[in-house]
C-alpha cells in the first residue's frame, strides 16, 4: 500500500467534504416560518432551543464562536422576532435567551429537517461494524480536534478547553 498516495486521497476526499459544506452553509431554508435563514442563524437558534436560558458566554462556547459573534447573531435573531433576551432573575446584568413562539416553530422544523438527514445517514451506517463505527468516531473526533487548534492558531474560532459537539 502507497501509504502517501492514501493520505492524499483521504485528504481530497476530506476538501471536497469541507468544500461542499461551505456551500451548503449558503443556502437560506425556510423551517416553517417564512423566514428564510442561514445555516449561522438556524445553528444559534438550535442551540438556545436546547438549552433555554442560555447566557451568551456559553452559548459562544457551545457554538465555538466569539461571545462578540454571538451578540451580533443574537440580535439579528432578535430583530427577526425568532429570540427573546430576559433578565436574570437577581442579577440585572445578566442576559439570559430564549426562543419566541416563532422562534420555536423554526426550532422544530430545524429538528425535522435534522431527523430527515440523519436517517439517511443511518441506513448507511448500519452497514458498518461496531469497531467501524468507534473509529469513524475517533477519526471525526481528531478532525474536530485539528480544525479547532488551527482555527486557534488564527486567533479565531474555539480555544483551548472550549466545548467540542
Amino acid at each position: 500500500m502507497d501509504r502517501d498516495k492514501e493520505y492524499r486521497d483521504l485528504f481530497e476526499k476530506w476538501t471536497k467534504i469541507v468544500n461542499r459544506m461551505q456551500e451548503r452553509e449558503s443556502w437560506a431554508r425556510d423551517f416553517g416560518t417564512g423566514d428564510l435563514l442561514y445555516p449561522s442563524e438556524i445553528h444559534t437558534l438550535q442551540a438556545i432551543g436546547e438549552c433555554e436560558g442560555i447566557n451568551t458566554t456559553c452559548l459562544a462556547k457551545r457554538l465555538g464562536i466569539t461571545t462578540s459573534g454571538v451578540s451580533q447573531m443574537t440580535r439579528k435573531l432578535e430583530k427577526k422576532g425568532l429570540v427573546e433576551k430576559m433578565r436574570k432573575p437577581g442579577n440585572d446584568k445578566e442576559i439570559l435567551l430564549g426562543l419566541t413562539e416563532k422562534g420555536k416553530i423554526v426550532y422544530l422544523g430545524h429538528e425535522r429537517h435534522h431527523r430527515q438527514i440523519q436517517n439517511i445517514i443511518n441506513k448507511d451506517l448500519d452497514n458498518y461494524s461496531d469497531e467501524s463505527l468507534t473509529l469513524i468516531s475517533e477519526f471525526l473526533s481528531r478532525i474536530d480536534e485539528i480544525s479547532a487548534e488551527l482555527l486557534s492558531k488564527r486567533g479565531c474560532g474555539r480555544k483551548e478547553g472550549d466545548v467540542h459537539e
